[in-house]
Protein backbone atom coordinates (compact mmCIF):
# COMPACT_ATOMS: atom_id res chain seq x y z
CA UNK A 1 0.00 0.00 0.00
CA UNK A 2 1.16 3.51 -0.98
CA UNK A 3 2.42 5.80 1.89
CA UNK A 4 0.41 8.82 3.42
CA UNK A 5 2.53 11.52 1.44
CA UNK A 6 2.24 9.09 -1.71
CA UNK A 7 -1.42 9.31 -1.51
CA UNK A 8 -2.36 12.51 -0.75
CA UNK A 9 -2.25 15.54 -2.71
CA UNK A 10 -1.12 19.37 -2.19
CA UNK A 11 -3.40 21.21 -0.05
CA UNK A 12 -3.85 23.50 -2.95
CA UNK A 13 -5.04 20.58 -4.94
CA UNK A 14 -7.52 19.77 -2.39
CA UNK A 15 -9.03 22.75 -2.38
CA UNK A 16 -9.52 22.81 -6.03
CA UNK A 17 -10.83 19.56 -5.65
CA UNK A 18 -13.59 20.42 -3.51
CA UNK A 19 -14.45 23.20 -5.88
CA UNK A 20 -14.86 21.13 -8.58
CA UNK A 21 -16.86 18.44 -6.54
CA UNK A 22 -19.36 21.66 -5.53
CA UNK A 23 -19.81 22.48 -8.56
CA UNK A 24 -20.57 18.90 -10.22
CA UNK A 25 -23.01 19.02 -6.96
CA UNK A 26 -24.70 22.16 -8.52
CA UNK A 27 -24.59 21.29 -11.50
CA UNK A 28 -26.67 18.19 -10.56
CA UNK A 29 -29.54 20.04 -8.49
CA UNK A 30 -29.82 22.92 -11.06
CA UNK A 31 -30.69 20.56 -13.80
CA UNK A 32 -33.20 18.63 -10.95
CA UNK A 33 -34.76 22.10 -10.49
CA UNK A 34 -34.96 22.76 -14.42
CA UNK A 35 -36.63 19.61 -15.30
CA UNK A 36 -38.85 20.42 -12.21
CA UNK A 37 -40.05 23.37 -13.20
CA UNK A 38 -40.31 21.99 -17.10
CA UNK A 39 -42.48 19.17 -16.12
CA UNK A 40 -44.98 21.85 -14.40
CA UNK A 41 -44.93 23.88 -17.06
CA UNK A 42 -46.24 21.23 -19.29
CA UNK A 43 -48.72 20.01 -16.89
CA UNK A 44 -50.11 23.48 -16.91
CA UNK A 45 -49.65 25.02 -20.89
CA UNK A 46 -49.11 21.80 -22.43
CA UNK A 47 -46.30 21.03 -25.02
CA UNK A 48 -44.17 18.14 -25.73
CA UNK A 49 -40.27 17.52 -24.19
CA UNK A 50 -37.83 18.23 -26.72
CA UNK A 51 -34.18 17.37 -25.47
CA UNK A 52 -31.81 20.15 -24.34
CA UNK A 53 -29.34 22.82 -24.75
CA UNK A 54 -26.17 23.37 -23.31
CA UNK A 55 -25.32 26.71 -21.39
CA UNK A 56 -22.63 27.62 -18.65
CA UNK A 57 -23.11 29.71 -15.49
CA UNK A 58 -21.08 31.59 -13.62
CA UNK A 59 -21.45 31.21 -9.52
CA UNK A 60 -19.33 32.19 -6.97
CA UNK A 61 -17.25 28.99 -6.63
CA UNK A 62 -16.69 29.01 -10.75
CA UNK A 63 -18.04 28.80 -14.11
CA UNK A 64 -20.76 25.77 -14.24
CA UNK A 65 -19.88 24.02 -17.65
CA UNK A 66 -22.21 22.08 -20.17
CA UNK A 67 -25.60 22.93 -18.24
CA UNK A 68 -27.88 20.84 -19.66
CA UNK A 69 -31.21 23.40 -19.97
CA UNK A 70 -34.32 21.15 -21.07
CA UNK A 71 -36.59 22.27 -23.77
CA UNK A 72 -40.48 22.40 -24.04
CA UNK A 73 -41.14 21.73 -28.12
CA UNK A 74 -43.36 24.44 -28.92
CA UNK A 75 -41.31 27.16 -26.96
CA UNK A 76 -42.19 29.57 -24.52
CA UNK A 77 -40.71 27.91 -21.71
CA UNK A 78 -37.53 29.35 -20.03
CA UNK A 79 -36.44 28.04 -16.42
CA UNK A 80 -37.25 30.40 -13.56
CA UNK A 81 -33.73 29.46 -12.00
CA UNK A 82 -32.19 31.12 -14.72
CA UNK A 83 -33.56 34.24 -15.54
CA UNK A 84 -30.90 37.02 -16.12
CA UNK A 85 -31.18 38.34 -12.67
CA UNK A 86 -28.01 38.72 -10.43
CA UNK A 87 -29.99 37.99 -6.91
CA UNK A 88 -30.58 34.43 -8.35
CA UNK A 89 -26.97 34.09 -9.24
CA UNK A 90 -25.74 34.98 -6.08
CA UNK A 91 -27.92 32.74 -3.95
CA UNK A 92 -27.34 30.04 -5.73
CA UNK A 93 -24.63 28.71 -4.37
CA UNK A 94 -25.70 28.95 -0.51
CA UNK A 95 -29.06 27.98 -2.19
CA UNK A 96 -27.44 24.47 -3.56
CA UNK A 97 -25.50 23.74 -0.40
CA UNK A 98 -27.98 24.18 1.78
CA UNK A 99 -30.40 21.43 0.02
CA UNK A 100 -27.48 19.03 0.41
CA UNK A 101 -27.71 20.02 4.32
CA UNK A 102 -31.49 19.36 4.30
CA UNK A 103 -31.31 16.20 3.40
CA UNK A 104 -33.74 14.45 1.87
CA UNK A 105 -36.99 15.74 3.99
CA UNK A 106 -39.21 17.31 1.48
CA UNK A 107 -40.53 19.60 3.73
CA UNK A 108 -36.75 21.34 3.99
CA UNK A 109 -36.41 20.95 0.87
CA UNK A 110 -39.61 22.92 0.00
CA UNK A 111 -39.02 25.66 2.43
CA UNK A 112 -35.84 26.05 0.93
CA UNK A 113 -36.64 26.22 -2.40
CA UNK A 114 -39.43 28.38 -1.76
CA UNK A 115 -37.34 31.22 -0.45
CA UNK A 116 -35.43 30.85 -3.60
CA UNK A 117 -38.57 30.75 -6.26
CA UNK A 118 -40.51 33.74 -3.86
CA UNK A 119 -43.90 34.22 -3.27
CA UNK A 120 -45.08 34.30 -6.63
CA UNK A 121 -44.58 30.49 -7.05
CA UNK A 122 -47.71 28.02 -6.97
CA UNK A 123 -47.41 25.18 -4.81
CA UNK A 124 -47.44 22.86 -7.86
CA UNK A 125 -44.38 24.00 -9.23
CA UNK A 126 -42.59 23.93 -5.86
CA UNK A 127 -43.82 20.31 -5.71
CA UNK A 128 -43.06 19.26 -8.88
CA UNK A 129 -39.23 20.88 -8.29
CA UNK A 130 -39.10 19.22 -4.86
CA UNK A 131 -39.68 16.20 -5.77
CA UNK A 132 -37.14 15.94 -8.47
CA UNK A 133 -34.58 17.16 -5.98
CA UNK A 134 -35.35 15.03 -3.19
CA UNK A 135 -34.71 12.40 -5.86
CA UNK A 136 -31.11 13.15 -6.66
CA UNK A 137 -30.13 14.00 -2.90
CA UNK A 138 -31.49 10.58 -1.86
CA UNK A 139 -29.31 9.26 -4.17
CA UNK A 140 -26.17 11.67 -2.90
CA UNK A 141 -27.05 10.67 0.57
CA UNK A 142 -27.28 7.02 0.26
CA UNK A 143 -24.19 6.21 -2.07
CA UNK A 144 -21.88 3.72 -0.62
CA UNK A 145 -18.66 4.55 1.12
CA UNK A 146 -16.19 2.66 1.52
CA UNK A 147 -15.82 0.64 5.20
CA UNK A 148 -11.89 0.97 5.14
CA UNK A 149 -10.05 4.17 3.84
CA UNK A 150 -6.27 4.71 3.71
CA UNK A 151 -6.41 7.89 4.49
CA UNK A 152 -8.65 11.32 5.23
CA UNK A 153 -8.18 15.34 4.45
CA UNK A 154 -10.50 16.64 6.45
CA UNK A 155 -10.19 20.82 6.31
CA UNK A 156 -12.76 23.71 6.29
CA UNK A 157 -12.38 26.11 3.15
CA UNK A 158 -14.24 29.73 3.15
CA UNK A 159 -16.08 32.06 0.98
CA UNK A 160 -17.92 35.16 0.49
CA UNK A 161 -21.74 34.76 1.00
CA UNK A 162 -23.54 37.75 0.36
CA UNK A 163 -26.44 38.63 2.33
CA UNK A 164 -27.17 42.49 3.56
CA UNK A 165 -23.59 42.20 3.76
CA UNK A 166 -20.70 39.92 2.73
CA UNK A 167 -19.82 37.07 5.13
CA UNK A 168 -17.50 34.22 5.28
CA UNK A 169 -18.72 30.43 5.66
CA UNK A 170 -17.42 27.41 6.16
CA UNK A 171 -17.80 24.58 3.53
CA UNK A 172 -16.50 21.31 5.90
CA UNK A 173 -15.27 18.63 3.35
CA UNK A 174 -13.86 15.17 4.17
CA UNK A 175 -11.69 13.83 1.03
CA UNK A 176 -11.29 9.91 1.04
CA UNK A 177 -8.61 7.61 -0.21
CA UNK A 178 -8.76 4.17 -0.80
CA UNK A 179 -6.26 1.73 -0.49
CA UNK A 180 -5.20 1.93 -4.47
CA UNK A 181 -4.76 5.54 -3.88
CA UNK A 182 -8.05 7.14 -5.54
CA UNK A 183 -9.59 10.13 -4.16
CA UNK A 184 -12.91 11.14 -3.54
CA UNK A 185 -14.71 14.14 -1.46
CA UNK A 186 -17.24 11.82 0.58
CA UNK A 187 -18.76 14.06 2.67
CA UNK A 188 -19.45 18.60 2.90
CA UNK A 189 -21.50 20.31 5.39
CA UNK A 190 -22.17 24.15 5.45
CA UNK A 191 -21.64 25.95 8.75
CA UNK A 192 -20.86 29.78 10.12
CA UNK A 193 -17.32 29.14 11.33
CA UNK A 194 -14.64 26.01 12.37
CA UNK A 195 -14.54 23.95 15.59
CA UNK A 196 -13.65 20.81 17.02
CA UNK A 197 -17.42 19.73 18.24
CA UNK A 198 -18.52 20.16 14.47
CA UNK A 199 -15.80 18.15 13.57
CA UNK A 200 -16.79 15.75 15.61
CA UNK A 201 -20.66 15.27 14.30
CA UNK A 202 -18.84 15.28 10.74
CA UNK A 203 -16.99 12.18 11.35
CA UNK A 204 -19.70 10.37 13.78
CA UNK A 205 -21.81 11.26 10.72
CA UNK A 206 -19.26 8.96 8.41
CA UNK A 207 -19.25 6.50 10.92
CA UNK A 208 -23.06 6.19 10.34
CA UNK A 209 -22.70 5.80 6.56
CA UNK A 210 -20.85 2.87 7.20
CA UNK A 211 -16.53 4.26 7.44
CA UNK A 212 -15.55 2.07 10.56
CA UNK A 213 -11.64 2.34 9.43
CA UNK A 214 -9.17 5.15 8.44
CA UNK A 215 -5.54 4.57 8.72
CA UNK A 216 -4.53 8.12 8.60
CA UNK A 217 -5.72 11.19 9.03
CA UNK A 218 -4.56 14.68 8.11
CA UNK A 219 -5.84 17.97 9.57
CA UNK A 220 -4.86 20.92 11.19
CA UNK A 221 -4.93 22.30 14.60
CA UNK A 222 -8.26 22.65 16.47
CA UNK A 223 -8.02 23.29 20.35
CA UNK A 224 -10.60 21.18 22.07
CA UNK A 225 -10.20 18.41 19.52
CA UNK A 226 -10.80 15.05 20.49
CA UNK A 227 -11.97 11.46 18.71
CA UNK A 228 -15.76 11.16 18.00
Amino acid sequence: MQSPKEILPEQSQIWQQVKSYLLERMKEILEAMIEGERDQYIQEKGGRRNGYWKRSLETELGKIQQLRVVRVREGGFYPSALQPYARRVVELDKLIIALYEAGVSTRKISSILRRFYGSEASAALISSVTERVAEKLKQWRRRPLPRRLAAAYIDAGFFDVRRDTVEKEAVYFVLGVDEEGRREIIHFVLATSESATAWKEVLAQLRQRGVQEVEFIVADGLSGSQKP
